[in-house]
């Protein structure tokens, strides 16, 4: 992560950080065999998908602004 934030914008560094919670439950599914509830995955979802939309947005915004 400490490299990430020296070499990229802070708030795609965020993203980046931020991924951290679906790579925890991808090992919990697959490693550990663990079973979640509805409002478990729909939560993990939804940081993912919240996140996925601020990286687009700011990589957006940037690419305007280099232009």
């Amino acid at each position: 992560i400490n490299k990430t934030l020296q070499h990229e914008k802070a708030a795609r560094a965020t993203a980046y950080y931020n991924m951290e919670l679906f790579y925890t439950f991808i090992f919990d599914i697959t490693v550990m065999k663990a079973s979640f509830s509805f409002t478990e995955l729909a939560g993990v979802s939804l940081i993912v998908i919240g996140n996925l939309y601020m990286y687009f947005v700011n990589s957006l915004s940037n690419d305007e602004d280099d232009d």
